[in-house]
């Protein structure tokens, strides 16, 4: 058994699941007495938020089950209510699912050892998650990913080539007890996503990655939004009615 990725389809071989026919599926994950899902609920929208559904989820106590908590609030958006919802079940199953670990699964040793085994892993060449400075720091949190670090590995699918390669776990699983030796990375939700299949699951993770690259880039490099120069909107001037509310609390105006 593994951990990786089946063979992704050929594009365009395999069509989009139907809104209604993953609702559906998803239905199943929802219970307040034996779901993922626990309850769904509408959020409402702030000043200056983008016009649309807004809907949020919450997980069970996944420490009952899992042995370690997962993020408990989530959420979706969309422009429609049946797509936000579908977006805020999805993330909670995501999260949900990033905090299981199949240790059974896992490989444990240096790269070195791993390769003594025959087995193709990460290159710490390949993989850099902090610079030396953050490293250097007296209160560093992590260690650097050498030739010799001991740390858990997973298999996973190089979609390049379809190679499996055995890549450190840390950064894949939503748990913090893969940390307690030598801490190489982050564990985020960066690329984890839902779908109703394998493809669909595998696009929306790159998609993420993608947006968040960008959003990384714009953040850091403090890059303004894109300007534009909208044609000016016809406003009437407003009138005066000539009476007062109760308590004067402030004149009555009428456009």
């Amino acid at each position: 058994m593994s951990t990786a990725l089946g063979a992704p389809a050929p594009a365009g071989s395999v069509a989009w699941t139907p809104a209604a026919e993953a609702e559906r599926v998803m239905s199943v994950f929802v219970s307040p007495v034996a779901g993922i899902v626990r309850r769904v609920f509408e959020r409402t929208r702030d000043t200056d938020d983008l016009y649309a559904y807004s809907v949020g989820s919450e997980a069970c106590d996944t420490r009952i089950v899992l042995g370690t908590a997962c993020n408990q609030v989530n959420g979706g958006g969309g422009p429609s209510r049946q797509g936000a919802w579908l977006a805020a079940v999805g993330e909670t199953v995501e999260r949900y699912s990033g905090a299981w670990v199949p240790f059974d699964l896992l490989e444990y040793g240096t790269r070195g050892e791993l390769a003594g085994r025959g087995l193709e892993c990460l290159s710490p060449d390949d993989y850099t998650p902090f610079a030396d400075w953050q490293y250097d720091r007296p209160d560093a949190d992590h260690v650097r990913f050498t030739e010799q670090t001991w740390i858990p590995w997973v298999q996973s699918r190089r979609l390049g080539d379809g190679a499996l390669v055995w890549i450190p776990a840390q950064p894949v699983y939503l748990r913090a007890d893969l940390m307690d030796v030598n801490p190489v990375a982050y564990a985020t939700s960066n690329g984890l996503a839902y779908g109703s299949t394998e493809d669909e699951a595998l696009v929306g993770a790159l998609l993420e990655l993608v947006e968040r690259d960008a959003v990384m880039l714009a953040w850091y490099k403090a890059l303004s939004m894109p300007l534009i120069d909208p044609p000016p909107i016809p406003v009437s001037p407003p009138t005066w009615t000539g009476t007062w509310p109760p308590r004067a609390a402030g004149p009555r105006w009428s456009t």
